[in-house]
Order: structure tokens, then C-alpha cells, then sequence
């Protein structure tokens, strides 16, 4: 048995990585690739179709809790016949990263259909971005005009008074006397 030289028990019996090859999924007549445009929750979301259909895309049973599904991700969906209505579809599988180059040059998804993007657009003016003008008073400040030091005045300081309610009448307290 050789030496374990990198250190630790359990470092020895670890199995050798290797890396499965997955199989393609490639659409068939009834199915589609979409793109996942916004997260609802409860395994429900926005996406934008390559045939230009925003749908409504529910997570089928057998991919809850074992596939994480986020935005801007591609799947693979089809779209419901059952229904009168056009704008839902089944998550049948979610591509990875590379899957996307592979079904392109097979010819699946059409040149036209462009992934968007978690960049962001500097051009476009959204609501997204708000800017803030944060003053720690409550009242707006004039702006004070530079003194140079020539022209230093002393400060003056204020006396607050405040008025403590006694049971003989109205009591004067300066708070600088205390």
C-alpha cells in the first residue's frame, strides 16, 4: 500500500474524478428552448421562447428540489396542447453553459435568438437606479460661503432655555447653569 503523502485518512480513499458525458438533448417536434427571463417562485417562471412566445413555465415534478433553476438560464420546455390558452409550458430539462454552442451549431436554436445578458446597459435609462441625496438633517442646508482666514468672526454661542412645569407654577432652568 503506498504512503499517503498528501495527509489525512480520508484523503486516501477518495475515488478519482471522473467526468461523465452527458447526452444532448435536442428538441423534438412538439418541444422548445426558452430562456428564463424572470423568477416567479414556487418552481414558476417567466420565458421567452426561440418561436418569440413569452410563457409562463411551471417545473415538472421530477426536477423540484433535485435542479436549480435561475435567471437567464436555457431550457428545454414544452409548450401545454391541452390548453386553450398559449402561454404555458412544462421545464422539461435545463442546459448547461456549453449546451447552448452545441445546439446552436446543430442548427436548433435559430441565429436570431440572442441570450440575454446579466450585463448592464449604461445607455438605457431604467427605474432600476436611483440616486439619493442623503442629508443627516432634517432640514435642507444653504450652502456657507468660504471664509478666508482674514475674515474669522467669533462664534456666539446660544443659551436654550426649557421650562420644567413645577406644581407651584412655571419654573425658568438654563440648561448652561446645570
Amino acid at each position: 500500500m503506498p504512503k499517503n503523502k498528501i495527509g489525512g485518512k480520508k484523503h486516501k480513499g477518495k475515488k478519482n474524478d471522473v467526468k461523465v458525458v452527458k447526452n444532448l438533448e435536442i428538441p423534438e417536434s412538439n418541444e422548445t428552448i426558452g430562456q428564463v427571463t424572470k423568477v416567479k417562485g414556487n418552481g414558476r417562471f417567466d420565458i421567452r421562447c426561440i418561436d418569440g412566445v413569452e410563457r409562463s413555465g411551471i417545473l415538472r415534478g421530477t426536477m423540484r428540489k433535485r435542479v436549480w433553476v435561475n435567471r437567464l438560464d436555457l431550457l428545454l420546455v414544452e409548450p401545454w396542447t391541452f390548453e386553450t390558452d398559449n402561454g404555458k409550458c412544462s421545464i422539461l430539462h435545463k442546459y448547461e453553459d456549453d449546451e447552448f454552442e452545441k445546439l446552436k451549431n446543430l442548427g436548433h436554436i435559430p441565429n436570431e435568438f440572442k441570450l440575454e445578458n446579466d450585463e448592464l446597459d449604461i445607455n438605457n435609462d431604467s427605474d432600476d437606479y436611483f440616486s439619493y441625496n442623503i442629508s443627516d438633517s432634517d432640514t435642507e442646508e444653504e450652502e456657507t460661503p468660504v471664509v478666508s482666514d482674514e475674515n474669522i468672526v467669533k462664534e456666539t454661542t446660544i443659551t436654550t432655555t426649557t421650562y420644567h412645569r413645577t406644581h407651584e407654577g412655571i419654573q425658568e432652568i438654563d440648561i448652561d447653569d446645570i
